[in-house]
């Protein structure tokens, strides 16, 4: 990988970033993370999560591929072992917070926001590779590239993982062992599954299979995610002025004051 190479992909790769990280902070405001924990969170999915992944999908393909064929391999690189291992990978940051940290995981919006950090950071070390790998094939691979990647799909990782955050969040506010496993695994096995179909359409020869994926169960799944981050936000404003009534009583605060605290 060239130095030119690696700078586009740099700077390609960065381009969804920002736009995402305002997404999550946005819905964060009533009652903000860690910054330590969010910055912790992305970095575990840039680094850690990320070659983790690198080198247990790479070892396991390889010997899927001497074992079975070349064609095997690939199918089983992208459809089986991308989703179980990078989920499983990214996964345990949140099982980190929930088993250390788990008074930040206080709701929904919690898990969302945590595993959108670490799917952010997954997917911008994840697109550094592709797009420099891409350029080395030409422009106009690279083009198609950046376009499936970073104008199609830049939110595919933070989604499949919000799936695994969920699980966790819900976990957290549960009684008994019992049911917060389940809910875990089951959070973890929909962003799995969800990975999987994903990686399945993008690698399928059809591309009228990838746009069905696309336009029938990513973009539907995303927008029910938002949905439920924003009736989650929407209820930590409720509770915010219902904290903050008895100061307009008392006259400490004004009732435009509440207005705006309750609805940043």
């Amino acid at each position: 990988m060239g130095a030119l190479a690696l700078v586009t992909g740099l700077i390609l790769a960065a381009i969804p970033v920002p736009i995402y990280l305002g997404l999550a902070l946005l819905l964060d405001r009533f009652e903000p993370e860690p910054l330590t924990l969010l910055v912790l969170t992305f970095l575990w999915g840039a680094g850690a999560a990320s070659g983790i992944a690198l080198i247990v999908n790479s070892t396991g393909q390889a010997i899927v591929s001497q074992t079975f064929g070349s064609e095997v391999g690939d199918l089983y690189g992208t459809s089986v072992s991308a989703p179980v291992v990078e989920e499983s990978a990214k996964a345990i940051a949140l099982l980190a917070i929930y088993k250390w940290r788990r008074t930040e995981l206080d709701g929904i919006l919690d898990g969302i926001v945590y595993a959108s950090m670490v799917g952010l950071g997954f997917a911008f070390t994840e697109n550094v590779l592709y797009y420099s790998r891409a350029l080395a094939e030409g422009q106009d691979v690279l083009a198609g590239t950046f376009f499936a990647r970073g104008i199609l799909s830049p939110f595919a990782h933070p989604l499949f993982t919000s799936l695994t955050g969920i699980g966790f969040a819900v976990a957290a506010r549960s009684k008994g062992s019992g049911a917060r496993g389940l809910f875990v695994a089951l959070g973890l096995l929909g962003a799995i599954v969800l990975h999987a179909v994903w990686n399945s359409s993008a690698s399928a020869a059809s591309g009228a299979g990838f746009l069905g994926v696309y336009a029938l169960i990513m973009v539907p799944t995303f927008v029910v995610v938002l949905v439920i981050a924003f009736v989650a936000r929407t209820r930590e404003g409720r509770a915010v002025r219902e904290r903050l009534g008895p100061e307009v009583a008392n006259g400490v605060l004004g009732p435009a004051d509440l207005e705006a605290l309750s609805s940043l």
